[in-house]
């Protein structure tokens, strides 16, 4: 529901979101650009991803949501790039089930997917058999990610199409002037190492007479929880050098419209990451998200 109420009259300045009152389905298109640095090297790579999703009735964990893969394309085309591909074809049927925040919390049917792994595997073993980047290790290392235990949720929860698909926004109310707070963690942003954000969430305007609304995220690193000595050994690595400076540029932004009520989701959303070691290594991922039906 959009606006909260105080003596019946509706209080644009404060939004809760109820998970249970989502309503329909919805057709999404999600560009993800991904840009690293290390050292004076460049990569980058875009992916094109169309879903639809397709709500079930709510359960007492919170809900439950089928998502079709309708387009998928990456560039550039290299090996690592054309096996998203064929995983997201592995991915093609997911049902979900999430937690009363939005997030997605599990995959119902983990066994349809590794049946298709399994089938598809052998198939990729012969295609990528000379290649460089697509070793027989990280083939395998797929199986242990579509095996029984929660790896395949984890990687989800970290990608950044699902983290707009499924947000934590649900279950609670926001205001214009009062931030929530929250945190958040960037898994293997330097190698295995993990970063841990503090999060402030605003509601960004007052809601529009019709339910209409923006959600705000900001986030900034958890110096309390700052890997530093990690940092440093990861930097050394990288550049050799002894005089390492751990520090470390941040900024970290999500943005969710949703509305008019009755809600069917987030009709679209922002995020953008950036951190750096200034002069060594440094990530940059925006990803947005368009509700393409009405």
């Amino acid at each position: 529901m959009a606006a909260s109420f105080l003596f019946g009259v509706a209080d644009p300045y404060v939004v809760h979101l109820d998970l249970a009152e989502l309503v329909g389905s919805q057709e999404c298109a999600l560009v993800v650009q991904t840009v690293v640095r290390i050292g004076g090297a460049r990569y980058e790579t875009a992916t094109n991803w169309t879903v639809r999703k397709t709500r079930q009735p709510p359960t007492p964990q919170g809900g439950v949501v089928e998502v079709q893969t309708l387009h998928f394309d990456q560039e550039p085309t290299t090996d690592l790039e054309e096996l998203a591909g064929y995983l997201a074809q592995v991915q093609e049927r997911l049902v979900v089930e999430t937690d009363r925040t939005g997030q997605l919390s599990r995959v119902l049917n983990k066994a349809e997917l590794q049946a298709k792994w399994t089938a598809l595997k052998p198939t990729l073993q012969a295609r990528y058999r000379t290649s460089a980047e697509v070793s027989a290790q990280v083939l395998d290392q797929l199986d242990i990610v579509l095996g029984e235990d929660d790896n395949l949720e984890r990687a989800l929860r970290q990608a950044p199409g699902y983290r707009l698909l499924f947000p934590a926004l649900f279950g609670r109310p926001y205001y214009t002037a009062a931030a929530q707070p929250g945190s958040t963690v960037l898994k293997g942003f330097l190698g295995e190492l993990d970063l841990a954000l503090l999060t402030e969430t605003l509601l960004a305007e007052p809601a529009s007479a019709n339910g209409a609304c923006t959600v705000q995220v900001t986030g900034w690193v958890d110096e309390t929880q700052f890997p530093a000595a990690g940092v440093r050994k990861a930097v050394r690595a990288i550049t050799d050098r002894l005089d390492v400076d751990p520090s470390l540029n941040l900024l970290y932004r999500e943005t969710y419209g949703l509305g008019p009520t009755p809600y069917r989701g987030v009709a679209h959303a922002a995020s953008y990451v950036r951190y750096e070691v200034p002069g060594v290594v440094g990530r940059e991922v925006t990803a947005l998200l368009t509700t393409l039906t009405d």
